[in-house]
């Protein structure tokens, strides 16, 4: 006698089945010791070193909420009002006082987030990494047969590719600044040096201006410095916190497109409006609906069907006015 499916159990079987295919491939595919953790009923936990009121930040959460839905299992997403490590690794020590079936993270800091996946470990939950990747002796140290893996992009490649596109458009020795929102996130400086990598062959002169969230505060500060570096012209953001502040100045200050020349990371409507318009060249598309999602189901199939998580690392993508009408079609539908 066959039991009939639901269309849970269904969605449950072709979501592990494709990311089983797409993420676990055959030469570096592997079960776990058998029993290695048994299903767990409990809650997954993604905590970022931002929360949700950050555009890039709300997306991933879309991610996390569209697993838990498709996997029928309890997932949320947490982070801090504004950056904040120390608070992150508050969350990721409560999550594991809750028992939590597994845990997703970044390591903006390394050192604060250690000690907390330490306890991760030691208390047999899994964890993997997203957005930011964990330094190279975090799962040599603290794996002890469970799982540590990393989901994301590398974010080095894709500045580059995003900085490239305006090496046509800028002169040899061009003097460009990159524009930082969260002093001390490690993933922001991996980004800032494919920026430069992208546009080495100009051999630019190369300043780093930190900005800090508050746009307001932010735009003055990028005001004062170009009054007193006015031969700038380039600037690269980290975020879409610091291409809100660099858009917001340059309409301010009415300069032309080609005056001053703004790569930007990430997605959101100013992004994607100032690139319509010209006024942004080209941005980096991390494609984080995946950050969000992808994390979870993998966790599941540990969980529910022992088989380890490897890194899953894109290459992400760029936004420029060839493709800017789709993506904003995709970031209506909540997908970037």
């Amino acid at each position: 006698m066959h039991e009939k499916l639901s269309r849970r159990d269904l969605l449950k079987a072709t979501v592990g089945a494709t990311v089983a295919a797409s993420v676990l491939s055959t030469g570096t595919r592997h079960i776990a010791k058998a029993f290695a953790q048994s299903a767990s009923s409990g809650t997954y936990y993604w905590v970022a070193h931002v929360g949700p009121g950050d555009p890039y930040w709300a997306v991933v959460q879309r991610g996390v909420q569209a697993a838990g839905k498709a996997l029928g299992v309890k997932a949320v997403f947490e982070g801090p009002s504004g950056y904040s490590p120390p608070k992150q690794a508050d969350m990721v020590n409560a999550a594991i006082s809750a028992k939590a079936a597994g845990i997703v993270t970044t390591s903006a800091d390394p050192a604060v987030i250690r000690g907390p996946l330490q306890r991760a470990a030691q208390a047999g939950i899994p964890t993997i990494f997203s957005d930011t990747p964990p330094p190279k002796d975090f799962a040599a140290t603290f794996a002890n047969g469970t799982p540590i893996a990393f989901v994301g992009v590398d974010v080095r490649i894709a500045a580059a590719r995003a900085s490239a596109k305006l090496v046509p458009l800028l002169e040899k020795g061009a003097n460009v600044v990159v524009v930082n929102h969260e002093p001390g996130n490690r993933v922001l400086e991996i980004k800032t040096s494919g920026y430069i990598e992208g546009i080495t062959s100009l051999d630019p002169k190369v300043d780093k201006l930190v900005i800090g969230e508050e746009t307001t505060k932010a735009v003055e500060i990028m005001r004062a410095y170009l009054q007193k570096n006015p031969n700038t012209k380039a600037i690269f953001t980290l975020g879409a916190l610091g291409t809100h502040a660099a858009v917001k100045l340059l309409d301010e200050m009415k300069a032309s497109n080609d005056k001053i020349r703004v790569v930007g990371s990430d997605i959101d409507d100013v992004t994607l409006d100032a690139i319509k318009r010209g006024r942004v060249v080209s941005a980096i598309d991390l494609q984080q609906l995946g950050f969000g999602f992808l994390p979870i189901a993998l966790l599941y199939l540990y969980n529910n069907y022992a088989l380890d998580p490897n890194d899953h690392i894109g290459a992400g993508g760029t936004v420029d006015a060839k493709n800017v009408d789709f993506i904003t079609k995709l970031a209506k539908q909540g997908f970037r």
